[in-house]
């Protein structure tokens, strides 16, 4: 599976969004310590943390074009990457229970025939 394909497969927003919702999520501190900020909630803060302006910026920073500082070009990069490895984990597990059930049916059919 290339990239292009991964990316436009009807699982990539999902897949993202449960990625973004990590990080949208984070659980508070314990007490007496403070809330370390991470370029991933300067990228929320601006309202660039959804799956739309994630994809959006992850092809503007394969092309070069990104106007983001570096930080939260690896995150916009970590975040895209680990949606494509779900989404090929995703297929080649659909596929995987495809080929059982395909195999259990030919069994089955051939026991009948027998």
């Amino acid at each position: 599976m290339t990239i292009r394909e991964a990316i436009e497969d009807v699982k990539f927003p999902e897949l993202l969004d449960a990625r973004i919702q990590g990080y949208k999520n984070r659980p508070l501190p314990p007490s007496g310590m403070k809330y370390r900020r991470t370029p991933a909630d300067t990228l929320n803060e601006s309202g660039l943390l959804t799956p739309e302006t994630v994809l959006k910026e992850y092809i503007s920073v394969r092309e070069k074009k990104s106007r983001l500082p570096h930080s939260q070009r690896q995150v916009v990069v970590m975040l895209a990457q680990l949606a494509m490895a779900d989404v090929m984990a995703f297929r080649k597990e659909e596929e995987k229970r495809l080929t059982r059930k395909n195999e259990m049916y030919a069994r089955k059919r051939s026991k009948k025939t027998n």
